[in-house]
Parts: C-alpha cells; structure tokens; sequence
C-alpha cells in the first residue's frame, strides 16, 4: 500500500479546514447546531425547532439562525413564532433572501396579499434569478391578477346594491 504524499496531505488538510470553516460560518460547528441542521435536511422541523431555538439563546445576533428557526416553525405552522424570528433575522442581517421569501408565504397564507407581495419583492430583489426566483415571479403576477380580480368584483357587488 502506498502511502500519502505531502502534496495530498497538504490537499485533505486544506479541505478539512474549508469544512470546518464552513460549518462555523453555517452556525453549525457545534453539535447541537449539527443536529439541528440534520433535523432540518431530514424534514424533521419539530425536532429542529428546540435546538435552532438553543442555538439562537448562545448566539442572539446571529441573523442566519434566526432564519433557519423561523423556516423551521413555518413549517409546522406556528406562523406567530415564524414571523417574529424573520423580523429578528432581518433586523441582525437585511441579506437574507429566505426570511423574505417565507415571509411572503406566510402573507400568503393569511390572506395579506399586498404583504405577500412586498416580501416576495423583496426577495427578488436579492436574488433576482434562478429557479425559485422564475416561481416567485410567476407567483407575483397571479398574485396581482388575483387581486385585481377580487377588486371588480367588490365593485361590482357595491354597484349592484346601489343599484337595488
């Protein structure tokens, strides 16, 4: 068997070291943050919510964790809890694409379309190409049209009855 040379040590060492550093700038250098990230890959958002929670306690101005702890509660549905670690990412990071991005859903989702709509805005704005991007767009016009759908209608009914 033949041995590693210093060149390929020189390589693995290199790439442990991005992989370290990698892992402290996701916030997951520690191993409650490492579970937490594991409970989100898995789609285990109720697991991840404690520990992202943990994790935001020893690091309170770390705008990323605040994001991931509020995609994990949007997920099961505690949109209070969402919102309120979003505008507290926000505040500590205004790069942060998918804090506006569920945001918008979460306007969505309550029927607060003009605030669907700001946030999904705003998330374009930071990335204004790419998959999810090209859907949010879409989105946004079916949002307006939507809109302006429900809007002649309301006028209708108002001239409807004033014509009664």
């Amino acid at each position: 068997m033949m041995g590693l040379g210093k060149l390929q040590i020189s390589k693995i060492q290199r790439y442990l070291g991005l992989v370290n550093a990698f892992a402290a700038l996701c916030g997951c250098a520690s191993a409650p943050g490492q579970r937490a990230m594991r409970a989100m890959y898995e789609g285990d958002y109720a697991r991840a919510v404690p520990l992202l929670t943990a994790q935001t306690v020893s690091a309170p101005k770390d705008g990323r964790l605040w994001a991931r702890l509020g995609e994990a509660q949007y997920h099961i549905q505690q949109f209070g809890p969402a919102k309120e670690s979003f505008y507290k990412a926000n505040a500590l990071d205004s790069y942060l694409p998918s804090a506006y991005l569920f945001l918008g859903y979460i306007g969505e989702s309550e029927d607060s379309v003009d605030v669907a709509l700001t946030y999904y805005q705003r998330y374009l704005d930071l990335r204004p190409s790419g998959s999810i991007s090209k859907d949010i767009a879409k989105r946004i016009e079916m949002l307006r049209r939507d809109r302006a759908v429900r809007i002649a209608q309301a006028a209708i009914a108002r001239e409807r009855e004033l014509n009664l």
